[in-house]
């Protein structure tokens, strides 16, 4: 099992379906090894030119905030910050 991945509206609306919107939880997207690089750490897979959806004036680079959580849109935060998860299987 590892960190979500969200790689279509279809697949984020899905969980916002079974979820709901109220929790904030942890994704595997980080820009942890490269400042302003997104990529989704679950499968290696760079986040652009794919999908996103970040909440007005995110992602901030530049800070400490290099990881991505769900709240009905993408926020970076810092990774010291205690959150749910949710967890996929990958081949």
């Amino acid at each position: 099992m590892k960190l979500l991945t969200l790689e279509s509206d279809e697949k984020e609306q899905a969980i916002y379906a079974a979820w709901g919107t109220q929790d904030w939880f942890w994704t595997s997207l980080t820009d942890s090894l490269q400042e302003g690089h997104w990529f989704w750490q679950s499968t290696g897979t760079d986040l652009y030119p794919g999908y996103a959806n970040w909440c007005d004036s995110k992602p901030r680079n530049g800070d400490s905030e290099n990881f991505m959580m769900l709240q009905g849109c993408w926020n970076n935060i810092a990774g010291s910050t205690v959150l749910d998860a949710f967890c996929q299987s990958v081949p």
